[in-house]
This record gives structure tokens, sequence and C-alpha cells, in this order.
């Protein structure tokens, strides 16, 4: 949609066009409304509106639009998604989680093929432009370790990521070389972080978790530092977005940081399969310790691997104490996202272009944002 691909003008251009042969086409009046509020222009947005007001059952939607307008012509200096978070509460909260009738769909975001001039090295594609197969995967890693001194610190965590999510090779000689050169280049990148340590070792095939394993994710999870550094993950993918095709790289690097892997889950099958138990015990104390630093991660895909892991590790590690601690760590982390990702389904979709310029790579810090301002506000 022209509209959430970030050209309102276009978008309330053809809108209008189209409302100019079907006057009462709502899917077009609806974006019509939508691109005048997004450009500020109030009062047109407040014309268009009207009539999807005036049906005999006006579309949820068209509440929501309402309360909406009233905000941004208040000269409201908040971000557009905020008061549409808090607009949509005003109109008392309608569930928009699925099309509404009679306005429109959910915006398309599929994004266009890379320009065809575009060059881009092994790790650039392997982040932006990653094949779908698991062979073309696991070669263009193999591809990027081989440049890892020259990577960005998220392609050679995106390098352990990957091959640590597949499943190893009979040989695995080649890909525990191309592991060790993307593991010294990010070590030397994010000195201290337990998480390259523990994602390296994973994606290094392992064949068993042996008393030296846990030794080392032990080691891992007391680390100063544990996490992926998510923030400079996204500014680095959209410096490399910005020169592969500029007109979309804010929404391609928002694409690209969401589906950065995260292998951890791993760690429970090779604890599992210990036959030691005092071996098992520790291995699951050392796991439910990661999770644990993952569990204060700035994205939710972190957090809730966390959440699993250190719930796990604890049933591993057969310590009631710690079981029900972590019990109720997990439970408020779970209850968290339950209640944010409600709430964003209940709010629907929306054809706006600040839903990805407002994005921010604090998932988490921002989710919490918004459930904070719809409980506090007071209309």
């Amino acid at each position: 949609m022209q509209q959430y691909r970030g050209d309102a003008a276009g978008a309330l251009r053809k809108a209008q066009a189209a409302l100019g042969s079907a006057p009462h086409d709502p899917v077009a009046r609806f974006a019509a409304t939508c691109a005048a509020i997004e450009l500020g222009d109030h009062r047109r947005a407040e014309g268009l509106l009207a009539p999807l007001e005036g049906v005999e059952r006006p579309p949820p939607r068209a509440a929501v639009l309402r309360r909406l307008i009233e905000r941004r012509r208040g000269s409201s200096q908040a971000p557009l998604m905020q008061d549409l978070a808090l607009a949509w509460r005003d109109a008392g909260r309608p569930d928009l989680a699925g099309a509404d009738p009679g306005v429109a769909d959910a915006p398309q975001t599929a994004l266009p093929a890379l320009p065809t001039s575009v060059s881009l090295t092994a790790a650039e594609r392997l982040l932006i432009a990653p094949p779908d197969g698991a062979d073309e995967q696991r070669a263009l890693a193999l591809a990027s370790a081989a440049e890892a001194d020259r990577n960005a610190l998220v392609a050679n965590l995106q390098v352990l990521g990957m091959l640590g999510m597949q499943t190893c090779p009979a040989d695995p000689s080649e890909q525990r070389r191309a592991v060790a050169r993307a593991v010294e280049a990010a070590a030397r990148s994010v000195p201290g972080n337990g998480f390259v340590t523990v994602a390296g070792w994973l994606a290094g095939c392992p064949k068993r978790l042996d008393p030296d394993g846990v030794a080392l994710l032990a080691k891992a999870a007391a680390s100063s530092e544990f996490r992926y550094p998510r923030e400079r993950a996204f500014r680095e993918i959209q410096a490399i977005s910005e020169r592969a095709d500029r007109a979309n790289a804010r929404v391609r690097a928002i694409s690209a940081w969401l589906a950065l892997d995260v292998p951890l889950m791993r760690l429970v099958a090779l604890a599992e399969a210990i036959e030691d138990a005092q071996t098992r015990r520790a291995a699951g104390r050392a796991i439910a310790a990661i999770g644990f630093r993952m569990m204060d991660g700035d994205a939710w895909l972190e957090r809730l691997q966390g959440a699993t892991l250190a719930q796990k590790g604890a049933r591993l590690a057969e310590d009631e104490g710690e079981t029900a601690r972590v019990g109720a760590r997990v439970e408020a982390e779970r209850a968290a996202y339950a209640e944010w990702s409600a709430t964003i389904r209940s709010m629907g979709t929306w054809p706006f272009a600040a839903a990805w310029r407002e994005w921010t790579p604090d998932e988490v810090g921002a989710a919490r944002r918004l459930l904070r301002v719809l409980s506090e506000f007071v209309r």
C-alpha cells in the first residue's frame, strides 16, 4: 500500500481519484482519511471520514479515526501511533483483530526485490537477502565468515545464529573453522559478552554436552554482559539497507532485524541427552542462568526464549527452590508479552507509515511504554 510505504501525499491523491468515480467506496475513503491524518491535514481528514460515520452501521475503525483526528487537531506532539492507541482506547477498545468488512484489509507490507544493480557482500546478503534453502543458507554463512574481520558485528552474529540453528554436516570441520573466525571477530567487537561464547559453541557442532561444555556455559552465563546487542544490530542493518535500497531502507532493516537467528534453544536438547545425573543437573543450572540473562533482552524473542530456557533448566537442575523462583519470573514475562500481544492484535492493522517510522529496536521497552500510556492517560 502506497500510504504504508510512506508516500502519504501520493496515497491521498490516488484515493481521492478513486472516490471521484466511486464516492461511496469505503476502502478508498478509509485510505484517504488515514493519508490525510498522516499528512497533518486534519480538516480534510474530517471531511473524508464523515460519510463513513454516516452509514447505518459505521465500521469500528471510523470511531477510532474520529478520536485520532481530535487528538491530532489539538496540536499533539506525541508519536502518531501512540495517539492511535489512545484513540482506540477512547473508542472503547473495539476488537479490530480481523479485517474490518467494508473498510480495508491489512496493509500490504511485502518488500520489493532489491534493485538488480545492487552489489552486496556475502554478509550483507545473509542479512537482507538470504536464500530460502538450508543448504544455500549454510553456504552463504560460510562465505560470510570468510570475511569476518570486515563484517559488521550483526553479520558475524548471524553467521553464528544461522549455523547454530541448522543440523550439523557429517564433516563439521569447515563449519568449525568458519565459526572460529566469526567468534573471534565478534568477541573483538563486544568483548566479554557471554552470548557470543554460547552462540559460537552451538554453531561449532557440539556432539554432546559434557562437563567441559557445562563449565563453558556456566562461565558465559556469569559474564559481565550477556545479551544480543539489538540496538547496534539494527543500526548496522539499516546502514546496509540504506546503501542497497534507500527507498525501503528502514522497513527492510526492521524486517531483517526481526528475522535474526538466536539458536540458544538447542541447549535444552543437548542437556536432556546427558546420561550422568550430576552433569545433567549442573547443565540445568547453567541453562537456567542463561535463561535469566536472556530475559533482560530488548526483544521479545530473547525474553521468551530466555523464559523457556530458565524453566527447562530449573527442571533439569531438580532444584525446587530454583524452580519456584524461575516460575515467578517466567510467569511475569509471559503475562507482559500476552498483554502486549493481545493489545496489538485488538488494535488491528492500520496503513500508517508511522508504524515503521516510529519503530524502535527496544521492542520490549516500547511495548511497556504503550501499555503504560494506555493505562495512565485519562481523556
